[in-house]
């Protein structure tokens, strides 16, 4: 039977080419035309709804239900009452809004777990309703309902002999609600961490401790200065780790008690654990825990080298304009608006309905909002919502055309009280993949940026297949084991995490891939979700590859077709009527990570890198060795037009980026020029020199003691004539050319220290 009827029905979703002038524009994919409100979602008002007048209504319809001529009565009744409990879906979701916006506001979390508890009985109610119609001899026009909307004679047996939520199921689930918002306070709580005998700082304060203490180094580099600067950052170090530490303890417990909660619910319903439960009764999969560990261990064996290269590509782009944008607000969706009816027409109308009425917030919240990111349904108004709580990053963009996927199905689909929910790995394919359907605009939206974009896209796509099984065989290890303790669980993720080639077996990164399992929130508020952003990336990866094949005209409509079959359809079957192969299979995902490398041009990118690649800077040139061994390490820059300036004065913000400085906003401009005198004192610091202010200067004009230090070592010269020229701009070519040699100095002197 179907159990999504008992749960609560608000769908949290989570994460090269031609540019046509027209796709699938003119073709008609969803065949039922769907109501949807003409209501602002400023005007959607939340109403407190009570179990009184909900269970008034059931009473009244019980009472005519043994009288076959009170059918028609019955029939009509029950529609009523079918649309109160989709107002109180409504406000459901409402709820879950507010309180994901503001995880501060105390009332909208009482209200929050109120309705969701009122949920439970409701819908307990309405079962036990059916139940009472189907044995009764007004039976017909129920029947004949659900089997309308796809329930199976099977289906309607089962819940003939349907029995009310005991106390101790209603009590699990307040619980169980209670436990989520307790999640969300303590992964956002400041935690004090003693940094030294009689001294505790949170995150924030260390990091403003070391900023602080950095300036004053930039500002009088001695070895005072230098020493305050490193005890400041050994501080930070270890408030980050306690902070880590403590975070993990706190959300850890949380964990434990949700765990057995929900293996007392999974052993309830007949099932030996929650993951099996789970997959079967809540995502109603069509493949269990142990067909999906075929698919984990293919990924485990072909995907990781590609993601590594993505994110090494990625990495060496960061400085792109693309990432320095702000998409929050409406700004990505203003970008996607000229492309969205290139797809399909019925895509320009889903669009064109969630900006005209509101229908989504992708704003800051004053940093109140609870970090999620999901699209959801609104009964009542026939309309869906989209939120998130934005980065500030390139993924802000990622994410709105992900979320708009789920959108466009939601406002496509019928979403009524007894129909079919998308089985969630199929949900998930329509957001993947209009993320990959939209990269045929990405010339047109980002231009000359296009290929750092689908890098990023494609980087966290298979990143997407890494964590969809690594977060689920964590999951799965943690319903499946005896005696769980959080020690249990922090190394098993870390044993995962070196599994699938996220770390080393000797590199904990000050525990990040040991403690930081609490920051997926699935894994507290929707356990055994996370597989879906794997299996159901693999899938969308398929009209992808179709469009490298066959263009983005076939593609777009292949993905458009599998985006409007029934909602009851499993991943493998819809995929299957999409005419695609099976994408759980090993020989799939080798295929995939073999295409991935070709089709983007790893090997290309990567080899590009390492090409000289300036065209003012002529092989011979006396700083032509260092300037391109600097780029390549991607210590320096160019102007993206393959010229670097050698010329050209270097400015503050060089140096500190190629020395990996940082100071405290306002105390340097990066934008000023930097003296050769200036350079040679900040150098000599950065080195950890102790300059001899007796030491004769072998220049003319200037006797600084951090001049003469490096000139002893042959790391800076003078400019002929015995002179230094102190106040003179440092050049991009000098800067270059010291730097190099700094860091010959330095491994020459690392390779003198004796063995530890």
């Amino acid at each position: 039977m179907r159990k999504r009827l008992l749960t609560l029905v608000t769908v949290l979703a989570l994460v090269l080419s031609l540019c046509p002038t027209a796709l699938a524009a003119d073709k008609d994919y969803y065949d039922e035309d769907q109501p949807h409100a003409d209501v602002d979602f400023s005007e959607m008002e939340y109403v407190h709804m009570t179990m009184e007048d909900i269970q008034a209504e059931a009473d009244a319809i019980h009472a005519l239900i043994d009288d076959a001529a009170n059918e028609t009565e019955v029939s009509e009744k029950f529609d009523a009452f079918a649309e109160t409990l989709d107002q109180l879906r409504t406000m459901a979701t409402l709820a879950n809004i507010a309180t994901s916006s503001d995880v501060y506001d105390e009332e909208a979390e009482e209200e929050y777990a109120y309705v969701t508890e009122l949920y439970s009985k409701a819908f307990d109610a309405l079962n036990s309703l059916m139940r009472d119609i189907l044995n009764s001899p007004c039976a017909a026009f129920l029947e004949a309902k659900l089997l309308g909307a796809g329930y199976t004679e099977e289906d309607i047996e089962e819940l003939k002999s349907y029995e009310e939520m005991t106390e101790e199921e209603l009590a699990r689930i307040n619980r169980e609600t209670a436990l989520e918002a307790d999640y969300y306070k303590a992964i956002y709580a400041e935690y004090p961490v003693e940094v030294a005998e009689g001294v505790t700082m949170t995150v924030d304060e260390a990091l403003e401790y070391v900023q602080a203490a950095l300036a004053a180094y930039y500002a009088y580099p001695v070895e005072e200065t230098y020493e305050a600067y490193s005890q400041a950052y050994d501080r930070y170090t270890l408030a980050y780790e306690g902070n880590l530490k403590a975070i993990n303890a706190a959300a850890g417990e949380i964990y434990l008690e949700l765990v057995e909660l929900r293996n007392e619910e999974a052993r309830e319903a007949g099932y030996e654990n929650y993951a099996e439960y789970a997959y079967a009764e809540i995502y109603i999969r069509d493949y269990t825990p142990a067909e999906i560990k075929t698919f984990e261990d293919a990924v485990k064996e072909n995907i990781p080298e590609v993601t590594e290269a993505l994110a090494y590509l990625v990495e060496m782009d960061s400085d792109s304009s693309v990432h320095a944008t702000d998409y929050s607000g409406d700004v990505a969706f203003e970008m996607m608006r000229p492309y969205v009816g290139k797809i399909a027409a019925e895509v320009q109308e889903s669009f064109d309905y969630m900006m005209d009425h509101h229908l989504h917030d992708y704003g800051y919240g004053d940093g109140t909002k609870d970090g999620s990111g999901f699209t959801t349904y609104l009964p009542t108004y026939g309309a869906p919502y989209t939120f998130n709580t934005p980065t500030g990053t390139l993924y802000d963009f990622s994410t709105a055309v992900h979320e708009f996927g789920h959108y466009n199905r939601y406002y496509w689909t019928p979403n009524g009280l007894f129909d079919y929910s998308d089985d969630i790995d199929q949900a998930e394919v329509h957001s993947q993949g209009m993320e990959l359907m939209f990269t045929q605009f990405y010339d047109d939206i980002f231009g000359s940026e296009s290929q750092v974009v689908l890098n990023y896209l494609m980087s966290n796509l298979t990143n997407a297949l890494l964590s969809g099984c690594l977060e689920d065989e964590f999951q799965q290890f943690a319903y499946t084991t005896e005696d769980l303790t959080v020690e249990k669980l922090n190394d098993e993720y870390f044993r995962l995490n070196v599994e699938y080639g996220q770390t080393t077996a000797d590199d904990d990164g000050h525990g990040y891939h040991t403690y930081t399992w609490f920051g997926i929130h699935h894994t507290f508020d929707q356990p055994m979700y996370y597989i879906s952003y794997a299996t159901s990336a693999a899938g969308a990866f398929s009209f992808w590859l179709d469009a490298q094949e066959n263009g983005y005209e076939e593609a777009t409509d292949a993905y458009m077709t599998y985006a409007s079959l029934p909602a009851d359809m499993g991943l493998r079957e819809g995929l299957a009527k999409a005419g695609v192969d099976d994408p759980l299979t090993e020989a799939y995902v080798s295929e995939l990570a073999d295409a991935l490398w070709e089709k983007l041009d790893i090997d290309g990118q990567m080899d590009a890198l390492y090409l000289p690649p300036y065209l003012d800077v002529p092989d011979g040139a006396w700083y032509a060795e260092a300037i391109n061994s600097l780029a390549n390490a991607g210590a320096v820059v160019g102007y993206g037009d393959r010229t670097f300036g050698p010329a050209d004065p270097a400015t503050w913000g060089d140096i500190l980026t190629g020395l990996e400085m940082e100071v405290a906003a306002g105390d340097i401009d990066p934008a000023a020029p930097i003296t050769r005198l200036e350079f040679a004192q900040v150098m000599a610091g950065y080195l950890g020199l102790e300059p001899d202010g007796s030491a004769a200067s072998p220049f003319a004009d200037t006797t600084d003691s951090s001049v003469a230090a490096l000139s002893a070592l042959g790391l800076i010269n003078g400019v002929g004539g015995g002179l230094f020229e102190p106040d003179r701009d440092l050049t991009r070519a000098e800067f270059c050319a010291i730097c190099y040699r700094s860091i010959q100095y330095l491994a020459a002197v690392a390779a003198e220290q004796p063995a530890a």
